[in-house]
């Protein structure tokens, strides 16, 4: 009997701990999730903006970086255009489903420095990887992603601002096996 008792309080014990652990990493996940969010919100109603035309298969130096990619050309957004210009990468994010971003991959053709509260903050959109990366000075956030480039191609275009353009889907791998008759 006296087994019996030790055998459960001790599984009560390790039970305690166990949910103490896991409870200290959802706190933590939970923070993680609501700092990513707030980071996010500086999209919206930003004071200042300019979008950049990214090249990911060029490394950038100087004046013509943005994260380690070749700034292709920019444009200054008018302060009545800001919002619309930051919400694109926004409603990226928040298009996203879980799973759809390419692990390993990010290859952002679009970037959007924006300031808010006196802050500055970077985006840069992967629409080929599905994949957004927010930068605030040293941190760094990465959301799924979804949408359509259509809107940030069409900006570029109407001002004459080269883009890089991705890659043609690569085809299947066949089979180098030869089937004998």
């Amino acid at each position: 009997m006296r087994f019996l008792v030790c055998t459960f309080l001790a599984a009560s014990v390790f039970a305690g701990c166990d949910w103490k652990f896991d409870s200290l990493e959802a706190t933590k996940e939970v923070k993680a999730v609501k700092a990513e969010m707030a980071f996010l919100n500086n999209l919206q109603e930003p004071q200042t903006a300019t979008v950049y035309s990214l090249d990911p298969a060029q490394k950038g130096e100087g004046p013509t970086d943005f994260h380690g990619f070749k700034i292709l050309g920019e444009i200054k957004v008018q302060p009545e255009d800001v919002t619309e210009a930051a919400l694109e990468f926004k409603d990226a994010a928040e298009s996203f489903k879980d799973g759809l971003a390419l692990p390993g991959c990010f290859n952002p053709r679009y970037g959007i420095r924006v300031t808010k509260g006196g802050k500055t903050y970077d985006y840069a959109l992967s629409y080929e990887c599905n994949h957004l990366r927010g930068y605030d000075g040293s941190k760094v956030y990465d959301f799924d992603a979804a949408g359509n480039p259509s809107v940030l191609k069409n900006l570029f275009t109407n001002a004459n601002i080269p883009q890089s353009v991705p890659p043609l889907a690569t085809p299947a791998p066949t089979s180098s096996v030869t089937e004998v008759k």
